[in-house]
């Protein structure tokens, strides 16, 4: 679990250190690793979805130029 959080040694100590029984230390530690996997994976989702309203937001501006050449382009015609 610990290689798949990213966690420093000084986090880890923290987290062994809150109390003198070891069943405790170790259940802390454990759901410290488990609630900074759920935000890690949160911000992960979350830049992806920024990526992708990104993404379909330049699709949709490239997508109005085309259309609006295309139509300058029709007036064009109509007119000469």
């Amino acid at each position: 679990m610990i290689k798949s959080v990213e966690v420093t040694p000084a986090e880890v100590a923290q987290q062994l250190m809150i109390s003198n029984e070891p069943k405790v230390a170790l259940e802390s530690l454990i759901e410290f690793l488990n609630t900074k996997k759920d935000i890690e994976e949160a911000a992960v989702a979350e830049k992806e979805k920024s990526n992708n309203e990104e993404q379909e937001s330049e699709e949709k501006q490239i997508e109005r130029q085309n259309s609006e050449f295309v139509e300058s382009e029709t007036r064009c015609i109509y007119l000469t």
